[in-house]
Order: structure tokens, then sequence, then C-alpha cells
């Protein structure tokens, strides 16, 4: 049986805080408990139009970590997640947060699936951390090119 969402960012969420990573925000799916990040740009004056709603946001020295979580590897989270990193998010994320000095770090989280793993090393030019999941709970690192 495949995990869920919330297995997952449950188990990523422990994992983090083991690491000395502060939990800034999380979501867990139809919770609407997550934080949502405007865009810099907007193409109209729609007010939610762009908003983004991340899975983990966790901070640590000036690493800002912003993490999506999905049983596989979906293709749109890693788009957004290079939106994300490329700063189109910057300043919601200092108005919000009140921090003003962070280097944003991108990754994903999946389950315990090595077909989903494969699929997902194949973006680390994009990504900064791939982390998996295991059917107990445990949290293991795919990649990553720094120390979490």
């Amino acid at each position: 049986m495949p995990q869920r969402e919330e297995f997952i960012t449950k188990a990523i969420l422990k994992y983090l805080n083991l690491k000395g990573w502060t939990i800034l925000a999380f979501d867990y799916p139809q919770s609407g408990t997550g934080i949502s990040l405007q865009p810099i740009r907007r193409v109209d004056h729609t007010k939610n139009l762009g908003m983004i709603t991340p899975d983990v946001i966790a901070i640590k020295n000036k690493l800002l970590l912003i993490l999506e979580d999905k049983p596989g590897f979906y293709e749109s989270d890693v788009e957004k997640l290079k939106t994300i990193k490329a700063g189109e998010y910057s300043e919601s994320i200092r108005s919000i947060f009140g921090i003003s000095d962070f280097n944003i770090m991108v990754g994903i989280c999946i389950g315990d699936s090595p077909q989903q793993r494969k699929r997902a090393l194949c973006r680390t030019d994009t990504l900064d951390v791939i982390l998996w999941v295991d059917k107990n709970g445990d949290t293991h690192e795919a990649y990553t090119n720094f120390k979490l």
C-alpha cells in the first residue's frame, strides 16, 4: 500500500527536528494549515494568482529549506520549487517570517519506491535535496548538495 502524503510529512518533520532545523511552517493535505507565499510579479491583480503553499518550510542557520512531499515524484513540484529558488517568493518569505538574510534550498520528499527515487535523481540540476521515507517512517537521504 502506498504511503500517504501526511505520513511522509510527519516523518520529514521529525527528521528535520532531529537534525536541528526549526520548522517555520508545514501543510498537511487538505488541512489548510500551511503558509501561502505570494509571488513578486503577478500577471494581473487577482489576489491568489501564483500563490503557493509549500509542504514544509524550515530554517537552520541561514539556510531556508523548502520541501514538497508526495508519495511519488511529480515534475510539477520541481517546477514550483524552481520558481521559489529563483527568488520569486523571497519578499513574501521575508515579510511572513521576518527573516532578511537567507539562502533558499529546495527539495522533495517521496515514499519508498526505488523507481520514484530514480526519476527524482534525474533532477539534481534543480533540487538541493531528495529525501525518501520508508514504510517504518524512517527518513533517508537519496541526494543532498549540502549538509542537512
